[in-house]
């Protein structure tokens, strides 16, 4: 079926066309110019410039399609020398095309709508000038975007005083918390959370036997604080000549290689395992007897031993070092496993280096 008789079976056709083809178009062009002019006009206090600049834009076009339309000779050699082709098809003078009407009147309408628009930018805009509910709508929400850039400044100032939190106290550290010394020494805290309790007030237990276990737990922590622990418990009532009574181990896992080799000398040398012999306790490894045999001879003939002693036995270089250089230094008295039983002696004595504080060798004399 052809398109005339189409026609003549619906008589709306041709309107239908035209308003498709023709009014969609405009009506959509002029929604869409309008809702950008009440954009803009709405937030005119904050965006000055870019109205001005599309509105000088729609007022250059409007000159530009009249002139095209009073001179289109003129106008054709412009945009010829600028490389930009202008030719007509027809001799209908522009200002009659129903299209170039409506581009003029959309380009105008904006042009004039932005125009007063930014002529009341100071009080808002257009819309908020003439209307006490737009303008009090459009003060709350710049007020909101305001709120939202001081909640913004605020959440940064608590992440910087969240990250300085975090840098002083591991969140992850518990021992930070701890409220007494044996709890922070073998939790590991860190040396700052030991001071404070020391500036608290807090103190050694105040007795021989628990001040030297405390000592001891300190020095031979596993934390990487250890050597700041000593030096605060030295800087809070405690010599460095102090004599550490308790010196037995539980296990073979807190003896170290050096510890074994000097116990060993040490229990030969005096022959306290011959004089004096005890058995071993149910499961106890030998190492760990023979360092127990060792520690109670050192209790008995030499009352105890230092931390610097201790440390060298150990072999704890890095204790012994920091000990020597903090002001630490062999004792006059020797260090000596010394037994007289039933008529029988022993005697080995530990020979220290006077230079490094490490152990030199073992000295004995026979049963």
């Amino acid at each position: 079926m052809s398109s005339q008789s189409a026609s003549a079976e619906n008589p709306i056709n041709g309107l239908c066309y035209f308003v498709r083809n023709h009014l969609a178009v405009v009506n959509g062009l002029v929604l869409a110019s309008g809702t950008l002019v009440s954009i803009l006009d709405f937030l005119a206090p904050r965006v000055s410039l870019l109205p001005r600049v599309i509105y000088s834009i729609t007022f250059g076009l409007v000159v530009l399609m009249v002139l095209a339309a009073i001179a289109p000779s003129l106008v054709g050699r412009a945009l010829a020398a600028a490389g930009l082709a202008f030719t007509r098809d027809d001799s209908t003078p522009l200002w009659r095309k129903p299209a170039w009407q409506a581009v003029i009147t959309l380009l105008v309408f904006v042009t004039a709508a932005g125009y007063a628009s930014v002529a009341r930018a100071s009080q808002g805009g257009f819309f908020a000038s003439m209307s006490p509910a737009v303008r009090s709508l459009q003060e709350d929400l710049l007020a909101m975007r305001g709120e939202v850039l001081d909640i913004g400044v605020g959440v940064k100032a608590a992440n910087t005083k969240l990250d300085a939190i975090a840098i002083a106290v591991d969140p992850d550290l518990a021992a930070d918390r701890c409220p007494d010394l044996e709890c922070a020494f073998s939790g590991g805290a860190s040396a700052k959370a030991v001071r404070r309790l020391f500036e608290k007030g807090v103190k050694m237990p105040g007795n021989p036997i628990n001040d030297g276990v405390m000592l001891r737990i300190a020095a031979f922590s596993t934390s990487a604080e250890r050597l700041k622990y000593v030096d605060l418990i030295f800087q809070n009532g405690i010599d460095r000549n102090f004599k550490i009574l308790h010196t037995r181990v539980l296990g073979v896992n807190e003896l170290t290689p050096e510890a074994v080799r000097w116990s060993r000398e040490v229990v030969e040398a005096s022959s306290v395992h011959k004089i004096k012999p005890h058995a071993n306790m149910p499961g106890e490894h030998e190492d760990v007897h023979t360092w127990n045999d060792m520690a109670d001879c050192f209790f008995i003939a030499s009352e105890g031993i230092t931390l610097l002693e201790f440390a060298a036995l150990r072999g704890d270089s890095e204790l012994v070092s920091h000990l020597m250089a903090g002001g630490s230094k062999p004792l006059a008295r020797p260090l000596v496993c010394s037994i007289d039983f039933l008529g029988r002696r022993g005697y080995a004595r530990v020979v220290f280096d006077k230079v490094t504080g490490k152990v030199e060798g073992i000295k004995a004399s026979p049963v």
